[in-house]
């Protein structure tokens, strides 16, 4: 896969404010909130594989 065509940016901006939104709903689902946390850690993963990775 060629890391230099994703917007890692993009994606963590998405994936913060989806977790934002989801921690201020009156009943917030801990499943759904664990499932973000792990996209989050994925996105993490991605992205020092993406820099660690010779151009």
């Amino acid at each position: 896969m060629n890391y230099s065509f994703i917007d890692f940016q993009r994606i963590s901006k998405a994936l913060t404010t989806s977790s934002e939104a989801l921690r201020n709903e009156i009943q917030t689902d801990e499943i759904q909130l664990a499932e973000l946390q792990e996209a989050e850690n994925n996105l993490r993963q991605a992205l020092s594989f993406g820099l660690s990775t010779p151009k």
